[in-house]
């Protein structure tokens, strides 16, 4: 038996099948094509620069805030970069509680734990596996928090809003993790608007995904942004001059604000078909049950993994893999110290997730919806 481990790389997890042919991946940046002009302005770009501090990173701010719904943005080295200096900027400093789910590939924890901040594990719904309300409002009455951040893991944006009531209640500071949640909403309201702050990553693989590493940090707030702003450059309020402890280096560069523009225009329908092919997989009453989604109307799924449980997960992945179908797991590890969370520690050891990228063919979608159906009845 073999176990995938969750990874980044669009093609790390999906190795050939046994006598040489190719898996459908879950996913394959090699089909991804930047318009001819594009093109031509990073090459003119290369030759010409500057590539830090010129006009494409502030018109992608702008253009990504318009797009997304969102007031403002700034650009920043990576995914989670954002949420630390996200989590900074609303004043989240050493010592410091904050509120995190343990089965969302450890990002959060990571910049918790790099402001010196104290991670504390809240369990997860057992439909969407994003934060629970109810494990939140639990925990926030032992145990005071500076801040909580909402993971929109998969791209769901279920339970945001409940969330976002107990924490202001609480007298905590909400950030939202929007790195796999662009373009989701709930009743209408785009992800990154329901907290203090929001954190994106722009990673190759997102659905909004750039050429390297970038992020961004969005905020209504004016002094948030300015201290995002200031933060991603050292902490500078001026050239050499320190104003902000925490700093980093944490720029957007050129050539990826460049590419993340462009691929703006496109998003919209590439943000359609996820939901068209997560639509050809819920057909099925087995895909349909085993899936992880959150229950309730209003809710727009970004889509960014298709995921489902099974208690026999490997017996599964392997019965895809013989059949021609890629799989992963994400995320197969809780954060350390968070063994108590028994609904993650579950989703850990049952999830899979299998190939959810706009450019799969239609012969695709159906080999992975019939082959998935199958692997989840078979004996």
């Amino acid at each position: 038996m073999h176990t995938r481990v969750g990874c980044e790389r669009d093609d790390a997890c999906v190795p050939a099948v046994p006598g040489g042919a190719r898996l459908i991946p879950l996913n394959d940046l090699s089909r991804l094509q930047l318009p001819e002009a594009t093109r031509s302005a990073v090459l003119r770009l290369l030759e010409t620069g500057p590539f830090m501090h010129g006009s494409y990173v502030p018109a992608f701010e702008r253009a990504f805030s318009q797009h997304f719904g969102l007031r403002s943005a700034v650009g920043v080295a990576n995914g989670t970069d954002a949420l630390e200096l996200a989590l900074r900027a609303v004043g989240v400093a050493s010592g410091d509680h904050v509120g995190i789910c343990p089965n969302a590939g450890g990002y959060a924890y990571v910049a918790v734990r790099c402001i010196g901040a104290h991670p504390i594990f809240i369990d997860v719904d057992l439909n969407s596996h994003n934060m629970s309300a109810a494990s939140l409002e639990e925990v926030m009455t032992k145990t005071p928090m500076r801040a909580i951040v909402f993971t929109h893991l998969y791209g769901d944006p279920h339970g945001v809003d409940a969330v976002a009531e107990i924490a202001k209640s609480g007298g905590a500071i909400l950030v939202e993790d929007c790195a796999q949640a662009h373009g989701a909403r709930l009743d209408g309201r785009p992800v990154g608007t329901f907290g203090a702050a929001a954190a994106f990553s722009f990673y190759p693989t997102k659905n909004l995904g750039s050429a390297g590493d970038a992020g961004a940090v969005a905020s209504a707030d004016d002094e948030v942004i300015e201290r995002v702003r200031c933060l991603a450059q050292y902490g500078w309020a001026e050239r050499y001059r320190i104003e902000l402890p925490g700093g980093r280096n944490s720029r957007l560069d050129e050539i990826q604000a460049l590419i993340l523009t462009a691929r703006l225009d496109s998003f919209d329908e590439a943000h359609r078909r996820r939901r068209e092919i997560a639509g050809a997989y819920l057909a099925s009453d087995a895909v349909r049950s085993a899936a992880v989604r959150g229950f309730g109307e209003g809710a727009e799924h970004a889509n960014h993994l298709f995921v489902v449980r099974s208690a026999d997960r490997n017996a599964v992945i392997d019965g895809l893999r013989e059949r021609g179908v890629g799989s992963a797991i994400h995320y197969p590890h809780l954060d350390p110290g968070a063994s108590q969370c028994s609904v993650a520690r579950r989703a850990c050891e049952t999830v899979l997730s299998v190939p959810m990228f706009p450019s799969m063919t239609d012969h695709e979608v159906s080999t992975v919806a019939g082959e998935l159906a199958a692997a989840l009845t078979r004996p």
